[in-house]
């Protein structure tokens, strides 16, 4: 199993479109494939004393089961989606990917 995050830095100019958006829009049609499932959306919380007041972060999760899976869903609906992304906010909303092995808890004793 993978989960498949993806962080974004949103200017809080944007924030409540890029919301509305990512939830309308986006995640709907990453999951619709039917390759990514159970998405969710958070919040990340700044570390106390942060200095960066003009922008927030938002985290993307879906889990897929295999990693040919992952690379189709990410070639046929992740980038396409991402192309759209930048085209409609610019560098007011900044992105990484990160894919994640999901391991046993208990692989390690």
């Amino acid at each position: 199993m993978y989960i498949f995050n993806t962080t974004f830095v949103c200017d809080d100019s944007r924030m409540e479109e890029f919301l509305m958006w990512i939830n309308a829009e986006f995640i709907s049609k990453l999951v619709a494939s039917g390759i990514a499932n159970e998405p969710q959306l958070a919040h990340v919380v700044p570390v106390k004393d942060s200095d960066d007041d003009e922008a927030a972060s938002f985290s993307l999760q879906v889990k897929i089961d295999n990693v040919d899976l992952l690379e189709k869903w990410m070639r046929e609906e992740f980038y396409p989606s991402i192309a759209i992304l930048s085209k409609r906010f610019g560098d007011k909303v900044l992105y990484f990917p990160t894919i994640l092995e999901v391991l046993p808890i208990n692989s390690f004793n």
